[in-house]
């Protein structure tokens, strides 16, 4: 028994080779990016909702005239790019709202909020738009384009989603796509004007099948239901209309909290905010005076439900873009489920993505977010981080880190600027107060004027003192003249110093006495009462009498010990 268990062990082991073998990729760039290994309904479409809703587009039957017609088109229009235009600005899911003439053949591109022909604004023919579609897609084989119907308007079409997704089957198998059921044995579609579509059921297909397969194969635009239970979930509510933008995000965190698995459905993120629908009753029943006011009344109340301020204001939220020069502009969050290598993952530019991030470690997957004129934010590169964060996911890798300073930018900036302010503060003060204390630096006091009051009572005193031992000295006891210097004369001396000292008596100025002579100050040494080697005060030397019987007396308590003009050594 044991070998027929072993037998089937080498098959089951033989046949998921072969299904993985089936599933390996020769394209080397899916979407943009390295994805052509993920799985198809793991990889995240960044969409349009109501994607046909852009010019040329006729407004609502009901709205009469001109100006009212064009107030109309803020609540009807969706989009300012056409699909070519969205296609090249990478999106690559249509969300399309159908609806029939009457009286016409076909079916058009539209908007219709309900189930009234007279409410409905038309655009160009669906027809031309998926010759667009193709055309397109036959210059980018490596990129994979998903059409969804979202509301029909068919007078002959039940409206029930069962009756949608058989009309849209039968739409989809006709020309220009001829879309088929997938099957791993599909013919490739390779030839210059061959373009392969799948028709994807309420089923969920093989996790196996991946962008690389089909686009591999040629098989690179896939007509997926209306969103339903049994496969995509739509995360549109009847409560979109009036919410905030910071409801609309609590409302996809309580999705994102309790997700279910990837297993059992996807989910369509619907990130837009729905306008309150126009009345215009008011406006076809106006008299031709008043219709002027209430016309204008009824575009600015309009405007503050217009699609294109709601969709601004809800992507640069959701999606913010690479420029933003705002406070936010420029973050990157921290994930509170998958670690990174730094202080912050650089793969987290959102808190959106954040909501990703832990439907992901679920299990659970996003299929494609949808937004209206994504011409704001930054759905694109918001959603390609995405991608990029599920094949890291994939290969187990932990998400990308940054350092402390690229994380905090805004911190750390205001921590230098504060700390250079101090510094130039700091040094400010220091020379303001240095200044001040030029006179006392060589003392190493902090300020001879300002914190050594004895030091300047000091000199005060001095000052008074020498003024007065000049007054002595003009009139001394004995009579100066010629270059000598008579007897009599007094010179206080400090009572520490009574033996010997130096002098240099400086030459000042000429001072008249009582004798009429003229007394010319010399530099002179004195010793011990003589003096000796007299000194020009021109530095020239001079024979000049001795001076004898010189007295010194100690000087006066208090008394400064040499007049002001004498300088000790």
């Amino acid at each position: 028994m044991a070998a027929p268990a072993h037998r089937g062990l080498v098959i089951s082991s033989f046949v998921y080779c072969l299904s993985s073998l089936r599933s390996a990729s020769a394209a080397s760039v899916c979407n943009g990016g390295n994805f052509c290994d993920l799985p198809l309904m793991r990889y995240t479409f960044p969409g349009t909702h109501n994607s046909g809703s852009h010019d040329p587009l006729d407004g609502p039957s009901d709205a009469g005239g001109a100006i009212v017609q064009k107030a109309a088109l803020c609540y009807y229009r969706n989009h300012l790019k056409d699909y070519k235009e969205q296609l090249d600005s990478g999106i690559r899911f249509f969300n399309i709202d159908l609806c029939d003439q009457d009286g016409e053949a076909g079916y058009y591109n539209c908007h219709a909020p309900e189930l009234n022909d007279g409410m409905t604004a038309f655009g160009s023919e669906f027809a031309e738009s998926l010759d667009v579609i193709k055309a397109w897609a036959l210059d980018h084989r490596s990129d994979v384009i998903v059409l969804q119907p979202s509301d029909f308007q068919f007078d002959s079409v039940a409206n029930n989603r069962v009756s949608w997704n058989n009309e849209w089957r039968y739409m989809m198998e006709n020309d220009p796509f001829a879309c088929v059921q997938f099957s791993w044995s599909l013919e490739a579609k390779t030839g210059d004007n061959e373009i392969g579509c799948v028709l994807l059921e309420n089923d969920m297909p093989p996790e196996t099948l991946t962008l690389g397969w089909l686009v591999d194969k040629g098989y690179t635009i896939i007509a997926a239901p209306v969103y339903d239970s049994s496969l995509l979930v739509d995360t549109w509510t009847e409560g979109y209309g009036g919410m905030t933008v910071e409801e609309l995000f609590q409302h996809h965190e309580q999705v994102a909290k309790d997700p279910k698995s990837w297993g059992e459905i996807v989910y369509e993120f619907s990130i837009f905010r729905s306008p309150k629908v126009p009345d215009l009753s008011v406006l076809n029943s106006c008299t031709f005076w008043d219709c002027i006011t209430g016309t204008i009344s009824a575009i600015q109340e309009m405007q503050l439900s217009c699609n294109s301020w709601l969709g601004k204001t809800t992507n640069e939220y959701f999606f913010p873009a690479e420029d933003r020069t705002d406070e936010d502009g420029g973050r990157y969050y921290i994930s509170e489920s998958a670690g990174c290598d730094g202080s912050c993952c650089e793969g987290y530019r959102s808190e959106f993505e954040i909501l990703h991030s832990k439907m992901l470690d679920k299990n659970s997957s996003i299929w494609t977010v949808l937004a209206d004129f994504t011409n704001y934010g930054d759905l694109v590169g918001t959603v390609q981080r995405m991608n990029e964060m599920t094949v890291r996911r994939q290969n187990g890798e932990r998400e990308p880190g940054r350092s402390w300073i690229s994380c905090n930018t805004g911190a750390f900036v205001a921590i230098v600027v504060c700390s250079c302010l101090f510094v130039i503060f700091l040094t400010l003060a220091i020379l303001i107060w240095t200044g001040l204390c030029r006179k006392c630096w060589r003392r190493h006091c902090c300020c001879k004027e300002f914190c050594c009051p004895k030091r300047r009572g000091h000199r005060r005193k001095r000052d008074k003192l020498g003024d007065m031992e000049n007054q002595q000295l003009a009139m001394g006891g004995a009579g100066m003249g010629g270059n000598g210097m008579g007897n009599g004369g007094v010179m206080y001396v400090n009572k520490a110093q009574p033996a010997q000292m130096n002098m240099v008596m400086m030459q000042q100025q000429q001072v008249p006495v009582a004798t009429g002579g003229v007394y010319y100050q010399q530099n002179m040494q004195v010793q011990g009462g003589q003096a000796l080697a007299p000194q020009s005060a021109y530095g020239m030397s001079q024979a000049q009498p001795q001076m004898v019987g010189m007295s010194v007396a100690p000087a006066p308590a208090g008394a400064s010990t040499f007049p002001a003009r004498w300088q000790t050594e």
